[in-house]
C-alpha cells in the first residue's frame, strides 16, 4: 500500500511538471528584433536603425496608394502603428523616418534582404524605451530599453508587454 502511495505522488509530480513544462513552452516568448544605433553625430545625436523583414509586415503589411503605374507603401504610417519610441525622461515619442534599403551602420549579409530601414535619431546618452507591436488589431506589444550610444547591429528579443 505504501509503495502505491509513493508511486501515485510520483505520477502526480511528473505529470505536474510536464503540464508546467508545457504552459512555458506555449508561453510568448517574445519577437527577435534587429537594429542597430549608430555613433553620434556632430549635434550628438545618434542614428537608431530597425530592419523590418517580410515576415513583420506579412500579416499587417504597409497600406498603399494605387496608382494606374505602381502601387506605393505608406511605410511612414506603418511605422507609426508598429514602432514607437519614447524618450523615458520627458515621455515624449521620437518619429520614425523611412530609409532605404541600405544601412551605412548593418552590413546586408547582417540581416539579408530587408523590406525597409526605420531611422530614428536618439540623443547620445539618453535612455528611450522602444515597442514593437506585431499587429495592430491584436494586444500583443513587445519592448526594450535602449540607450543612445553606438551599439552593433543584433537581433535582441523584445519581452512581452501586454
Amino acid at each position: 500500500m505504501a509503495k502505491a502511495v509513493v508511486w501515485g505522488g510520483m505520477l502526480i509530480i511528473a505529470l505536474g511538471g510536464m503540464f508546467y513544462g508545457m504552459k512555458m513552452l506555449n508561453a510568448d516568448q517574445g519577437e527577435l528584433v534587429g537594429y542597430a544605433i549608430g555613433a553620434p553625430d556632430s549635434n550628438n545625436e545618434c542614428d537608431l536603425q530597425v530592419i523590418v523583414t517580410t515576415m513583420m509586415n506579412f500579416t499587417d503589411g504597409p497600406e498603399e496608394t494605387i496608382s494606374p503605374q505602381s502601387a506605393t507603401p505608406n511605410w511612414a504610417l506603418w511605422a507609426e502603428r508598429h514602432f514607437v519610441v519614447i524618450d523615458d525622461a520627458t515621455g515624449q515619442q521620437i518619429p520614425f523616418r523611412k530609409g532605404g534599403f541600405q544601412s551605412k551602420d548593418i552590413s546586408e549579409m547582417q540581416f539579408g534582404s530587408a523590406e525597409v530601414i526605420l531611422h530614428a535619431k536618439l540623443e547620445a546618452g539618453k535612455t528611450y524605451t522602444m515597442h514593437y507591436v506585431r499587429d495592430d488589431q491584436m494586444p500583443e506589444k513587445y519592448v526594450k530599453k535602449l540607450t543612445g550610444a553606438a551599439k552593433e547591429f543584433r537581433r535582441e528579443t523584445f519581452e512581452p508587454d501586454y
